[in-house]
């Protein structure tokens, strides 16, 4: 099975920013901070044959059941992934971790190891990548949301006036 989960190196420094480990280039960062850089990791998970059929189900549960304590989320499984030169993997999984600490502690948990016991009988490879950090999700805005803050707003601004006005009365105490 294919590595990369080694960890090795700190943050080197380059002429317009930081790089990481394995060479990561941080646009814009400085020297000064660069230990606050938190590096996600993908794991790309490929088959690449397997002769039996029961067998991607059964890796598709395990690797999944696998992640959550590591924070990992399965981010892309392509049943049919194109190739832009060579022979595309029949299977193809894309895992991503918030750093890469949780990757390498995913890779050396035992749920990871018995998916990779049977990962090795289909043919799978594992390699990781490591990235700039994994960007959250905005909350969605809804037009409800904006009427419930209005509404709170109007509430504030109605404690604010009276308590302005209480102010103004004991003033004259």
């Amino acid at each position: 099975m294919g590595g990369g989960f080694g960890g090795g190196g700190g943050f080197h420094s380059g002429i317009h920013g930081v790089h990481g480990p394995h060479g990561l280039h941080v646009p814009g960062e400085r020297r000064a901070n660069r230990s606050d850089i938190a590096i996600s990791t993908y794991a790309a998970v490929e088959m690449t044959s397997t002769t039996d059929a029961t067998l991607v189900p059964a890796l598709t549960t395990k690797l999944t059941e696998s992640l959550p304590a590591f924070n990992g989320r399965l981010v892309s499984h392509d049943t049919s992934p194109s190739a832009i030169d060579g022979v595309p993997p029949t299977t193809f999984f894309l895992v991503a971790f918030n750093t890469t600490q949780e990757a390498d502690g995913w890779r050396v948990s035992q749920p990871f190891k018995n998916f990779e016991t049977d990962a090795q009988k289909a043919g799978v490879r594992i390699f990781t990548v490591n990235a700039l950090p994994v960007m959250q999700q905005p909350e969605p805005h809804s037009a409800s949301r904006d009427e419930e803050e209005r509404s709170y707003q109007k509430l504030i601004n109605g404690g604010n006036q009276t308590l302005k006005k209480i102010q103004d009365i004991c003033r004259g105490c």
